[in-house]
């Protein structure tokens, strides 16, 4: 006889786990409440024991909970509760049908150059909503990217991406400590890890736009901008020149070049100034190539959205003003309705609803899991 499944909170019915990280695991659950499926993602003990890192969880978290962008997962509730004897911080979050952008990437085969600006384009729009409200992600890699079914994107782990541990290398003294070289090992972060991430300085949007360079380079060219080990990647990226796509694959765009040579800037304010600047410039790059994908992602905030069959040419794409957090003083918009053209009406591709199913890869659900 099947035993009774456990229930969290006195709510969400835990089902079979779907994924775990070096943080957390992440099971499919029930809402007893709701009646609908959802995924709770369940802090492992020993980080819920780690004070520092549950009070950045729990800020984090709830910053997460007030995100609404088709190109972000959704956090539907936040809460902690006595699992085992131990307490237990938990995230409740959509259930989605799709699987990590690293699935797609084990090989070492770029993507077609449409599709990779297409996910260029949808996370850079992700993040701009993320940013207008404060929040900065930290660990923007294909792990923590899900491509659905309808080809769509959506970042995962805004909750969580404060309290992983911070990754610190003295470029002095060439200090090299346990955590990075766990996080290299576990948490496949460290091939896009942003200078100043890794000397421990100030972290704001444009250290999320150094990892999406880092991201491009790899849909582009089927590799990180940097390999080897986690200490010499970190190397690199505090002191080498990195590579253009086109070194690695001829005949790119010269305007893809420089995308992704200004987002790998060592120095922050050589990069984009905000992640829309950053998705303008694909954007634009996409409408030479793929006239029909930009002008959806225009209209509807995603690449991957239907396109009408009489694309607008690109001077008529929809891209409203965007006011980004203050990169100096951290200050954001007053209201909450200030949003881009990221943040517009869903498009017909968007993927959302409350009770989406995870199919058969919910191994992607072990990305948001921390991993």
């Amino acid at each position: 006889m099947i035993g009774k499944r456990p229930v969290l909170d006195g709510r969400y019915e835990l089902g079979e786990p779907l994924g775990t990280g070096g943080m957390a695991v992440v099971r499919r659950a029930r809402d007893l409440r709701l009646g609908r499926e959802v995924a709770v993602k369940l802090l492992h003990p020993e980080v819920a024991m780690d004070p520092e890192a549950m009070a950045a969880f729990r800020a984090e978290a709830m910053s997460a909970a007030r995100l609404n962008h088709p190109g972000v997962v959704a956090v539907h509730d936040v809460g902690e509760a006595v699992v085992d004897g131990a307490p237990r911080p938990y995230l409740v979050m959509e259930m989605i049908e799709g699987q990590p952008l690293s699935h797609l990437l084990v090989d070492g085969t770029p993507l077609t150059v449409e599709r990779a600006l297409e996910i260029g384009v949808d996370v850079t729009s992700a993040l701009a909503h993320a940013h207008e409200r404060g929040l900065v992600h930290r660990d923007v890699t294909p792990h923590n990217l899900m491509v659905l079914r309808d080809g769509s994107v959506k970042v995962t782990d805004f909750g969580i991406a404060r309290a992983m541990p911070t990754l610190v290398v003295d470029d002095a003294e060439e200090e090299w400590t346990e955590e990075l070289a766990e996080a290299g090992s576990g948490f496949g972060s460290v091939a896009y890890l942003s200078p100043e991430q890794a000397r421990r300085g100030f972290v704001d949007a444009r250290s999320d736009l150094y990892s999406v360079g880092c991201l491009l380079m790899t849909v582009l060219t089927g590799y990180p901008p940097f390999r080897g080990s986690p200490r010499d990647v970190v190397r690199h990226h505090l002191r080498t020149l990195p590579p253009t796509p086109s070194s690695r694959r001829p005949g790119l765009e010269p305007a893809i070049d420089g995308i992704v040579a200004r987002a790998l800037q060592k120095d922050p304010w050589q990069r984009p100034q905000s992640a829309a600047e950053m998705r303008r410039d694909l954007l634009q790059v996409l409408g030479d190539i793929d006239a029909p994908a930009a002008w959806a992602a225009g209209a509807h905030g995603l690449a991957t959205a239907v396109a009408p069959h009489e694309p607008q040419r690109m001077s008529e794409i929809v891209d409203l003003a965007t006011q980004p957090v203050d990169l100096v003083t951290g200050a954001v918009p007053d209201s909450e309705d200030e949003t881009d053209g990221a943040a517009g009406s869903p498009g017909p591709g968007d993927g959302r609803g409350e009770g989406a199913a995870v199919g058969p890869a919910a191994g992607a659900a072990g990305a948001a899991a921390g991993a």
